[in-house]
């Protein structure tokens, strides 16, 4: 089992590379928190740094870009700047052979249509389709977590279907895939299985964190949780057998710890009995 885990925070990439176990986690994704023209994560020598602390801990890499772009924007020029962002993200993947970059589509306003979400998310598939084509990182749509429906804006890449009519759309990029994120996918809609029976083929890695089904709160996951995570267990078999990485993306690094040993423990028990 490949187990990873993600930094939320961003401030300082060397020391959290320094500071992880990496008898537990063989990866890291990395939190772009600063995506000013001035900011570090552009300065190669601070790059060529954080390439070097990886090498040194023996763990591969990959980017989570600023969670506050919408490449769903109908304003084009509030738009185009998201996918600057996201171009200038990838690019700095690239210099640190990073293996993929995860990126959050946006919004889609205050109305919840489909006919509307559609549109929206072909502004995403447009923006997305010209980045991966200049660029050879791969970039990773992640799924959002479904809002009930009283709460606004509506988020893009909430249902499994969102995702499958993007990817589609994109399938002609290679260096396109979905990083599915078990815990949005556990809200209101309870979706996990769908989006691996539905785009297994697609999934580049996942982000592990558990909640109430309710909040996105990136709570551990512990022995208390066995029970309710069994319905999960064939999916993830699934993912192991495809080689594909969990990356635990909790609140703080003893939580991360506390989950990487649980996932571990009841996946490595069930698959090898599988």
């Amino acid at each position: 089992m490949r187990l990873g885990v993600c930094d939320k925070k961003g401030n300082d990439w060397i020391g959290f590379i320094e500071n992880i176990d990496n008898h537990i986690f063989s990866h890291v994704e990395l939190y772009v928190n600063n995506v000013d023209k001035d900011s570090f994560i552009f300065q190669n020598t601070y790059l060529d740094a954080v390439l070097d602390a990886a090498t040194k801990k023996e763990v591969s890499l990959s980017l989570h870009c600023l969670m506050g772009i919408n490449l769903g924007e109908k304003i084009g020029r509030i738009r185009n700047a998201s996918i600057e962002i996201l171009s200038d993200v990838v690019k700095a993947a690239e210099h640190l052979g990073a293996l993929w970059v995860t990126t959050h589509m946006g919004t889609a306003g205050l109305l919840n249509s489909d006919k509307k979400k559609e549109s929206r998310l072909q502004f995403v598939s447009d923006a997305i389709y010209k980045i991966a084509s200049q660029n050879n990182c791969c970039i990773g749509i992640e799924n959002a977590f479904c809002v009930p429906d009283n709460v606004r804006p509506v988020k893009l890449g909430d249902k499994p279907k969102e995702i499958e009519f993007l990817l589609s759309n994109l399938e002609s990029r290679k260096n396109v895939g979905l990083v599915l994120d078990f815990g949005h996918a556990k809200i209101n809609l309870d979706s996990f299985n769908s989006y691996c029976n539905r785009l297994l083929n697609k999934i580049i890695a996942v982000h592990f964190h558990w909640n109430n089904g309710e909040c996105d709160s990136h709570l551990p996951f512990t022995s208390n949780e066995f029970d309710e995570f069994a319905k999960y267990i064939p999916a993830f078999n699934q993912l192991l057998s495809n080689n594909i990485p969990i990356l635990v993306e909790c609140n703080n690094m003893e939580d991360s710890l506390v989950t990487a040993f649980s996932i571990k423990q009841i996946l490595e028990d069930k698959h090898e009995q599988g």
